[in-house]
This record gives C-alpha cells, sequence and structure tokens, in this order.
C-alpha cells in the first residue's frame, strides 16, 4: 500500500486487501489515516486484512516495508496486546503494543521467497478487557528478482537457476477458470471441491483478491497424485496448505509420503490466534473460533525415479476435525545430463542410469474444443424390452428400427482364435426392401443381410405384428469369425429407411431369441434359449452423444447421463505393464447438494477409480443460469491385455431432478512400458 487515501466515511482505499472491521470508534486525527488503525481492535478473537498477490516473477528474496501506528487503549494483566504481519503463515513482523495513546514506528525486512504468489496477513491481536488498534501504511514489497531466463533459484548466481528446473505448477491460478484441482484426488469417501476465501460476511469488508483451493478436507482424507518425471536426480516440493478453523493446542500434523514412505512433516504451526480467512467454523467448534492457519510447505529430497506417488495426510486428535486444503503445488527438478534416457545419481553423463520403463502416449479423445468427433465411443443403457411373438418371447421387437440398436458385451472370454454367433431373427411388419441388419463384433462388421418385403404366405406369416404386411422369422448363423480378445462388444441394428414415393409406412421392428456366441466352439454366452426369459447383458446403444456447452470456457463436454455408460473398446494397445488415464471433468448443478455425487471409471467390467463430489460451492466457471465446478484427475492402473473395454458411469440427475450433470473432456490415455536394459 502507498499512501492510502480516505473516503467520506474516514475508511483507506484498502487496494485490494480483504479485512474485517468492527464498527469504528470515530474519526481519526488528520495524518493518522493508517490501514487498520481504529478497525483493528485486540479483543477475544482477532481482527485484520489479508491480501493474495499473484504472478510474482522468479525470485529469491521479498523486502517488505511499512510505517505503522498503534494505540493501547486498555491494558490487560494476563494477555499481551499484539501487531503482526504474516508472509505464507510465516511471522514477518511483530510488535507488542505496550504505549498508551499512538505509537508510531517504521518496519523493514526480507525473507526468502520463490513461489508465484505471495499471502500476506496483518493481524491485531488482544484479549478482553485489553483493547488496543494497529495499522500501516506505505507498505512497500520488493523481489530480489533471479537472473534472466531462470525459472527457480536461490541467489542472484547464474549458477543457481540451472540446477532446479521446474516442471509442474498448476495450482497457482487467481482467476477461477484456470484453477482447479490438476491431477490430486482425494482417498477415502470425502468429496472433491474447490472452495473459494475471500468472501467474508463481516460488518465492514472491502477486497477482491479472492483466492481458491482444492480441499475442504477432514482428518481421515489424504491426497494423492502420480507424476510422471524427467530424467532427475533431486527432487524439490513446494505447496501452501491452509487450515480451516485450525486449533492450536491439538495442532494437526501433516505428513507427505513418496511412494507411501514419509519423507517430510509439517509442525512449523504458530502458536497464535489468527485471522478467519474462509469464515468456516465446523459445528462442533462454534463456541470456539480460533482462525485459519496458512503455511507454505518447501523440502527437497534426493529422487530418481520416473514416477512418483505423492501423497498428502493429517495426523490429527480423535476428536478434532480440522477442516484443510491446498494450492500452489510446484514440483522442481535436479535433471539428469540431457543423455540420460531414464535416471541417474547426479549431473554428469556418468551418472546415467539404463533405462526400465517409459510413459508412451497411445491415444486422446474429445480434446477439440468444439468436440468435432465422438471417436467411436457409445452411450449405453441396460435394455429390457421383450415381447411374446407367436407363443415365443423375444428381445426386442418393441421400438421401430431407427431406435432399437441392441449390444451384447462379454467379458473375461477364455484363449481363443474364433467366435461363432447364432440366434433367432424375427422381422415384424413394414420392411421395404431397403433395410439391412448388420451384426459387428469390436466395431467390425462380420454380417449383413437384405431384409425384404413381405407379402407372400409361402414366406411369411402373422406372427405378433400390426400391420398387413407378414412377419417371418429365420436363422442367423456367423461362423468362424476371427478373434483373440478376452473381451467382445457385439452389436446387432438395422438401417434403412421407411418411406416409398410419398407414403410414409408404418416403421419395422424386429427381435431376436436363441442367441448363442462361442469362442473355439465352446458356449460363452447365451440369451432367450429354450425356457429360459432372463434378460441379461443387453444394452441398447447409440452412436451419437449428447454435449454440454461451457460457454464461458469456450468448450464442450461429452455428458454423462444418469443411468447410462459412456464405452469405448480400446485395441491394439501395445505391450504395456500399466495404462495411465487423464481426463478433464465438469460438474454442472442448480442448487447446492449436500450428498455426494459420484463418477464411476471401469475396466472390463471392473470398478478400477471413483470419486464422489461435494456440490456446495458458489462457483460457476460455465455460465451464470447454474453452479459449475472443474477437476482434473488421474488413474494408473495395472495393465497387461492388448485390449480393454473403458467404461464412464456418472451419479447425475433424472428427468425430474434438480440438475446434476457430469462432462468429461480431453481424455487422454498412455501406456508404461518395460524397456530392454
Amino acid at each position: 500500500m502507498s499512501n492510502p487515501l480516505e473516503n467520506t466515511n474516514n475508511i483507506p482505499n484498502t487496494e485490494g486487501w480483504n479485512y474485517k472491521c468492527d464498527a469504528p470508534s470515530g474519526p481519526l486525527p488528520v495524518g493518522q489515516v493508517f490501514f487498520g488503525l481504529n478497525c483493528f481492535y485486540g479483543s477475544q478473537t482477532v481482527e485484520g486484512g489479508y491480501i493474495m498477490i499473484y504472478d510474482l516473477p522468479p525470485h529469491h528474496t521479498v523486502r517488505v516495508a511499512f510505517k505503522y501506528k498503534s494505540w493501547l487503549i486498555l491494558k490487560s494483566i494476563n494477555y499481551e496486546q499484539e501487531s503482526y504481519l504474516f508472509a505464507d503463515g510465516k511471522v514477518v513482523f511483530y510488535e507488542t503494543n505496550n504505549f498508551f495513546f499512538f505509537y508510531s514506528g517504521a518496519f523493514s525486512g526480507e525473507f526468502y521467497h520463490s513461489s508465484e504468489t505471495l499471502l500476506l496477513e496483518f493481524l491485531q491481536l488482544g484479549d478482553i478487557p485489553a483493547m488496543s488498534t494497529s495499522g500501516f501504511r506505505e507498505l512497500t514489497i520488493d523481489l530480489v528478482l533471479c537472473p534472466p531466463g531462470c525459472q527457480s533459484c536461490n541467489s542472484n548466481s547464474l549458477a543457481s537457476c540451472i540446477i532446479w528446473s521446474l516442471v509442474d505448477y498448476k495450482m497457482k491460478a487467481k482467476d477461477l477458470y484456470n484453477f482447479n484441482n490438476d491431477g490430486w484426488k482425494p482417498l477415502g469417501e470425502k468429496p472433491a471441491n474447490i472452495y473459494k476465501c475471500g468472501s467474508i460476511n463481516f460488518l465492514i469488508r472491502k477486497g477482491e483478491t479472492q483466492f481458491f483451493f482444492f480441499g475442504f478436507f477432514d482428518k481421515s482424507t489424504k491426497l494423492e497424485k502420480i507424476v510422471f518425471l524427467q530424467p532427475h536426480y533431486a527432487i524439490q516440493i513446494q505447496f501452501l496448505i491452509i487450515y480451516i478453523n485450525f486449533n492450536r493446542q491439538t495442532k494437526p500434523t501433516t505428513t507427505i509420503l513418496f511412494d507411501d514412505l514419509t519423507v517430510y512433516e509439517v509442525v512449523e504451526l504458530l502458536d497464535v490466534l489468527q485471522l478467519m480467512i474462509c469464515n468456516y467454523i465446523p459445528s462442533e467448534q462454534m463456541s470456539s473460533p480460533t482462525g485459519d492457519q496458512v503455511t507454505r510447505v518447501n523440502f527437497q529430497r534426493a529422487h530418481n525415479q520416473p514416477i512418483l506417488k505423492i501423497t498428502i495426510a493429517q495426523q490429527q486428535a480423535s476428536d478434532i476435525n480440522t477442516p484443510w486444503g491446498i494450492r500452489d503445488f510446484r514440483i522442481l527438478l535436479k535433471k539428469c545430463h540431457s543423455s540420460c534416457l531414464y535416471s541417474c545419481s547426479g549431473p554428469l553423463i556418468s551418472d546415467c542410469f539404463s533405462a526400465k520403463s517409459i510413459i508412451m502416449q497411445y491415444v486422446s479423445f474429445f480434446t477439440d474444443a468444439l468436440v468435432i468427433s465422438f471417436d467411436g465411443w457409445n452411450q449405453i443403457s441396460v435394455y429390457t424390452d421383450n415381447k411374446i411373438c407367436n407363443g415365443q418371447q423375444i428381445i426386442g421387437a418393441v421400438q421401430d428400427i431407427s431406435i432399437q440398436k441392441l449390444s451384447y458385451t462379454i467379458f473375461n472370454l477364455p484363449q481363443h482364435s474364433q467366435i461363432f454367433i447364432q440366434f433367432l431373427f424375427y422381422q415384424i411388419d413394414s420392411f421395404q426392401n431397403n433395410e439391412k441388419f448388420y451384426i459387428d463384433v469390436d466395431d467390425v462388421i462380420v454380417y449383413e443381410q437384405q431384409l425384404v418385403y413381405i407379402n407372400d404366405f409361402s414366406i411369411g406369416s402373422k406372427l405378433c405384428g400390426n400391420t398387413q404386411q407378414l412377419d417371418t422369422s429365420f436363422q442367423i448363423k456367423v461362423n468362424s469369425i476371427d478373434h483373440t480378445s478376452n473381451n467382445a462388444i457385439i452389436k446387432f441394428y438395422v438401417l434403412g429407411t421407411t418411406t416409398v414415393g410419398n407414403y410414409v409406412y408404418q416403421l419395422g421392428r424386429w427381435g431376436i431369441r436363441e442367441l448363442q456366441i462361442k469362442a473355439n466352439m465352446k458356449l460363452v454366452a447365451q440369451s432367450m434359449v429354450k425356457d429360459d426369459k432372463t434378460v441379461v447383458s443387453w444394452h441398447k446403444f447409440t452412436d451419437t452423444l449428447q454435449i454440454l456447452n461451457c460457454q464461458n470456457l469456450n468448450f464442450k463436454l461429452i455428458y454423462i447421463q444418469k443411468n447410462t455408460i459412456l464405452r469405448k473398446k480400446l485395441k491394439d494397445i501395445p505391450n504395456h505393464i500399466r495404462i495411465l488415464i487423464k481426463f478433464e471433468v465438469v460438474v454442472i448443478y442448480q442448487f447446492k447438494f449436500n450428498n455426494s455425487k459420484y463418477l464411476y471409471l471401469y475396466i472390463d467390467g471392473q470398478n478400477v477409480w471413483k470419486q464422489n463430489f461435494l456440490l456446495t460451492s458458489e462457483i460457476n466457471i460455465c455460465d451464470n443460469s447454474n453452479r459449475s465446478q472443474q477437476f482434473i484427475f488421474e488413474a494408473l492402473i495395472d495393465h497387461q491385455s492388448s485390449n480393454c473395454i473403458l467404461d464412464f458411469i456418472a451419479d447425475g440427475s433424472g428427468p425430474s431432478e434438480s440438475i446434476i450433470y457430469f462432462g468429461i473432456r480431453n481424455v487422454i490415455i498412455q501406456y508404461e512400458k518395460m524397456l530392454v536394459t
């Protein structure tokens, strides 16, 4: 702040600071306009202001200077009246208010800092019956910059910026449209949530420097992220962690783990009452608000593995739940020599290790902002429609050919080289000689047959149709279909038109019974055979997906409807030991929803990933009519087969429910392969 100006209410221009202020007791004398003075009072709690500063250039030191003024109005025997300035949770300035009437001073100091964001808090603390107030003005913040071209450094020396290279830093945005969870996933049942701080409901409040963090987690929740790193021999981790209404008597301990081994503990939490930055008090602590604790974590360790699982966990007293979250997470590496393909023990070429495994790109979907192509994905849902036809129960024959598209999925097929399909096909009502019946296996057409108009009793009869046209049934056998995959998606559908000249005929219908599927002549699936009336494994499908529009971010999403599955079979995956699936999720909801909503990922019919979402935020990234949040997730899954069936399922809203829509985009699939050393 530089020379804050008074307004008509004798409140200074706060230049973006958020602050809590009880009603001022009266105008300040001329020349006494300090931000906070006669506004921040030490009482049973804490009063003060904070600001989040963004987009700082690469630097290694911050220098702070300001003028301050304090006023001890009433002194307490047991409690000091104190003023603080915190930078990222660390004490930069401290002053005890011991002087009655006004006391003026000036402060200047510096501290190590390298993040692109800086959280400053000015606090006034005390206790009844004591009372004091303090404020500051002419605050200047100077940076000692890194040499040109450095992403990070420890000093002004050019050599210091060569050592550490920034490789991951996404949770730093001041704009919500650019802020997301950056792949972090809560472990357990705690929902994913992006929380907004800065909208504090005080009697008088100013400032617009809101900031966001990924969190609001409890003591039982762990955060996990898998990162894929360039060849390196050391790693540095930095992030900002915030504890909501944290308890000073039972301080939480935050543990950071690399591949399930503890490498660092955050224990430097201050025994100081702090500002309620996010204005949230857990119900069990309503009688004793304690403020929010923020600190920036920074540590480094020797490390050389290309894949790293990072876990952040809490250790808290059993009767205390301190909500917490993170932001500004970044990773820096000491990189290997450029000749190293895998890893190393140091910076020299002689320190290189032989390669063991690498991550390779396989395929990506829905990466175009306008979603130009559906890339062979289908939306499927359980199909149970059936009909009695000539005394026999058949699957289908209820909807017309433009709607009825059926699929039958088989998982865990035994080893085989061919499959065989046979069934009884029922042709019902109006067909016009231009319709064809198709069977495809794993998106390859293996059978097609022309369906003809029938008016000859020698080849047709009345079975269960509704028109004058005759019906018929006949057996279809498809032999010796080359196939080796351990799963199969078999689709049955009819394509064609239903008009002749200017006359529109009633649409034809069709159905199936006595389905048998064999792998190398071994029966692996059947439906509607003899007295079997169960409808199992049948789905209807469409290859025309529904779209959600995220207007403010200028992209579209694939909508995953409730009670449907978004499905794609992946084929010809090169030899691998694991697959990595990255995807972006946007949740759109009409009203706040306190119960969790889930998104699931299945591979070959098995649930391999799930995440629940707490839809209580006021955030709206897509438009102003509904709330919406954006997340990015990654799933690294053990897998060796050359193919798999990938399913997304969402626990969204139904037709008569309040809007809760799940949309996905930027689905990127990679695989980890072993290299011969």
